[in-house]
Order: structure tokens, then sequence, then C-alpha cells
């Protein structure tokens, strides 16, 4: 499973492999993502990228979700996903 998560530039800058990253989940009104990404790979943009943003992917990632942010904040997550690919943009 393909997970989007817009970042923002300093959550994004800092990502790395092991690493984590706190977001929004696309398309995804008022849901937060955490997640704890694996290996980063290149990632190839796609013809319906916007040019204007920054992409990165992560294989071997476990995101977990909330509601809110404080609920998000206090690790009282909705779902969780494992083992997924994670494209973090902002």
């Amino acid at each position: 499973m393909i997970l989007r998560i817009k970042a923002i530039r300093q959550e994004f800058d800092a990502a790395c492999t092991s690493g984590c990253v706190y977001g929004q989940f696309q398309g995804q009104r008022n849901v937060y993502v955490y997640a704890e990404l694996g290996r980063e790979l290149p990632y190839t943009s796609k013809p319906s990228d916007d040019p204007k943003t920054s992409y990165r992917m992560f294989v071997n990632c476990d995101a977990f979700f909330a509601k809110t942010v404080k609920q998000l904040n206090a690790s009282d997550f909705e779902m969780t996903i494992s083992n997924s690919t994670v494209i973090i943009y902002c």
C-alpha cells in the first residue's frame, strides 16, 4: 500500500531512513499521521505530480493515524498500517 503524507518543510527535510515524520494524510481532512520510516528510495516523478512540490519515498514503513493533533501527540491512534510505502511531500 502507498500512503501519501503532506509534511511541513522542517519535517520533510529532517526525514531519513529509520527516522519518523508527522503530517497530514493526503486527501483526508483532519486525519493526522505519524510514520516510522523505513529505507529511503529514489522517487520517480509521475506526470500528475506538481512540479512545485518536493517528494521523497520510503519503504517498509509503519503509519499511525489519528483524528486530531492532540490524539497524535498522545499516541492515541485510531488505526495503524504496517509495512507500507510512504511518499512524503511538501
